[in-house]
């Protein structure tokens, strides 16, 4: 309990203001309409295979979830989900740094640990574990990710061309305090239209992706 207290507070989300330099914007009505949102989600799985790929990686995570008393994800698994979002960046740039910072064994202990995590407040148990995941040199655009393919109802992924696309704010680098406002967003546009989290992510990301 300590060291979670001690993480919450290295994360400053006790904080009122979370977020200071957003555009103030209506983020619900960044689509016009529902049909806008099936659009880009035909377009992606046309052009992106995000959609396949995020459900296929969900379901091996749910196979994981009956095998593993107390879950986790190795290496090699984080690998996956990481080439996936992040093809040959990952492969070629990213694992040799990462690999310099940790060993496999942190990893299974350290997400073992992100998610047993519980907390009554939403926000501060995120918080935890994105605090957790960042010690393994991920950023929280990267760790985001590791999360929502665990819990894809709760958590929606996160990137630069979300981020700059949505609050037209082009800050040096996504905060755990800016991916919980995020969150909110992301939920507040998912309920008005009636679709996921991750249709969400999906739809913000195919209409802002500057590699299209």
């Amino acid at each position: 309990m300590k060291n979670q207290e001690h993480i919450a507070e290295d994360t400053s989300i006790e904080k009122k203001e979370l977020i200071t330099n957003l555009v103030c914007i209506e983020v619900e009505d960044v689509f016009s309409s529902k049909d806008e949102i099936e659009t880009l989600l035909k377009q992606a799985e046309e052009g992106r295979w995000y959609m396949k790929g995020m459900e296929s990686l969900v379901q091996k995570v749910e196979t994981l979830k009956k095998q593993r008393k107390e879950f986790y994800l190795t290496f090699d698994e984080i690998s996956e989900i990481l080439e996936w979002r992040y093809r040959l960046i990952w492969s070629n740039i990213i694992v040799p740094s990462m690999k310099k910072k940790i060993n496999k064994k942190n990893i299974e202990l350290i997400l073992k640990t992100v998610y047993a995590i519980k907390d009554r407040n939403e926000e501060k148990e995120t918080a935890l574990r994105l605090a957790l995941l960042k010690t393994l040199g991920l950023s929280v655009t990267r760790a985001s990710n590791l999360l929502a393919v665990w819990s894809p109802k709760k958590y929606p992924i996160l990137n630069w061309s979300i981020w700059r696309g949505l609050y037209k704010d082009d800050i040096e680098d996504i905060s755990i305090e800016d991916y919980l406002h995020y969150m909110k967003d992301n939920a507040k546009i998912a309920t008005k239209f009636g679709v996921t989290l991750e249709q969400v992510s999906c739809a913000l990301w195919q209409k802002w992706d500057t590699k299209h």
